[in-house]
């Protein structure tokens, strides 16, 4: 049986880990974001598994399988076959934080593999709503009160600043990507200049997207907002 002082320190570290590896919200700095790359390299395998043995202190090699499934090697790569898949890191954090360590294994003894891509799973206007995998992921979730299911969900933002890559999906349709109101941007600089123009004020934002969450030979960009 897991002991319950010992489960509560490796939410307690998660905690710890993941605010180390945080970078401030460079637009409300009242936000930070874990950078994809610091949030991969410190919930690895090994770290994984530690923290798995304190809920599943008697069977090492089951916790090692579960730690394979969470916390994919690099050139494995999640089974969603999702280059940037961050396996189950990001849901196994927040349920660790959750105080709800238990519903890992659920997730993990699932017909159908989920995984962090799962998510949003709860909002039917999103694409990912209908995947099998969210369906699987919200049977699970079931398991949590109406609470626990709503922070299951608003503990996650800082760890899914997104990815812009030069190859995203740009069409004629939509040039730009729809991103959700709660997202921290992965901005590592952020420079912010303003002028008055026929009575309007106008703010030329120089930005940097940090480095883990991009794939663009500049990531400099410049950005005008005009604000009356």
């Amino acid at each position: 049986m897991p002991q319950p002082s010992n489960v509560g320190a490796a939410r307690d570290e998660i905690a710890c880990i993941l605010l180390r590896g945080s970078c401030q919200d460079l637009n409300d700095k009242r936000n930070r974001f874990v950078p994809r790359g610091s949030l991969v390299s410190q919930l690895d395998h090994k770290k994984v598994s530690t923290l798995l043995g304190t809920l599943i202190p008697s069977d090492t090699t089951k916790v090692a399988d579960i730690a394979h499934f969470i916390s994919p090697g690099k050139h494995k790569g999640c089974l969603c076959d999702d280059a940037l898949c961050t396996g189950l890191r990001i849901i196994f954090a927040t349920l660790f934080i959750l105080g709800k360590p238990e519903v890992i294994l659920d997730i993990y003894q699932s017909p159908v593999h989920i995984c962090d891509g799962a998510w949003p799973c709860s909002d039917p206007t999103l694409p990912t709503y209908s995947s099998r995998a969210a369906e699987a992921l919200r049977e699970v979730l079931q398991a949590l009160d109406a609470r626990n299911e709503e922070l299951f969900h608003q503990l996650q933002w800082q760890m899914r600043s997104p990815y812009f890559s030069i190859s995203g999906t740009n069409t004629s349709k939509q040039p730009y990507r729809l991103l959700h109101d709660e997202i921290t941007l992965p901005w590592s600089e952020l420079n912010m200049q303003g002028e008055i123009l026929d009575g309007q004020v106008s703010f030329v934002q120089k930005i940097s997207i940090h480095r883990d969450h991009h794939d663009f030979l500049d990531a400099s960009l410049q950005i005008e907002r005009i604000t009356t």
